[in-house]
């Protein structure tokens, strides 16, 4: 094989390593942000869980404070 014909097998070698690799790290880039948006919605929604559990139980205890709990 002439050095022109090897020269040009390795240029298509690294350019094809270099589209995978590039393909491989977007892929990755992708999951990454998935699962952190993921987590930052979980959080969210345990915060306004939070907050609502927060508010019914004031609710409670100034209905209990006004004698408005039912069975008295």
């Amino acid at each position: 094989m002439s050095d022109t014909a090897l020269a040009l097998q390795a240029g298509f070698a690294v350019a094809i390593g270099a589209y995978l690799l590039g393909c491989g790290l977007g892929t990755l880039h992708r999951l990454i942000i998935e699962r952190r948006t993921d987590k930052i919605v979980r959080a969210i929604i345990a915060d306004i869980e939070r907050r609502d559990a927060g508010v019914a139980a004031l609710i409670n205890f100034r209905n209990a404070q006004s004698g408005q709990i039912q069975g008295e």
